[in-house]
């Protein structure tokens, strides 16, 4: 008796999921019905806002680069929500958000800071594609 208790505890702890399934059941079913699935419930998002002294955007960050001269900011929004008065308007801030952390990087303009170029292209029928570039 003592091998026949031995050998179901090996059985048990050789299966990883704690899951206890009897030889018969185990033989009826496919190992596609009892493999573990993959997921990956945590959906890190990173957004950006960008702020003019009149209105501002706000999108998913495609990019960010920063170094000694220039920082580059793309972020895509719908197209809906790009509104072309903001290329008449004054860059006052961006703003770099993310769903994983309370904290925020910001880059703000200063009075007199007008060194700023905004470009947009088209992404298929519904997004766009907003640049900023600062130079520093």
């Amino acid at each position: 008796m003592k091998d026949k208790e031995q050998e179901e505890w090996q059985r048990v702890l050789a299966n990883p999921d704690n899951v206890i399934v009897s030889d018969w059941l185990l033989e009826q079913l496919d190992p596609a019905d009892i493999a573990p699935e993959i997921s990956n419930p945590r959906v890190i998002e990173v957004n950006c806002e960008v702020t003019f002294e009149k209105q501002g955007v706000s999108g998913s960050l495609v990019s960010f680069a920063s170094d000694a001269t220039e920082v580059v900011c793309v972020i895509s929004l719908p197209v809906d929500k790009l509104v072309l008065s903001l290329f008449d308007d004054r860059l006052q801030k961006i703003r770099i958000i993310t769903s994983a952390s309370d904290e925020a990087w910001a880059l703000e303009m200063l009075p007199g800071d007008e060194d700023a170029a905004i470009t947009w292209s088209r992404e298929g029928d519904y997004e766009a594609l907003l640049t900023v570039v600062i130079k520093k």
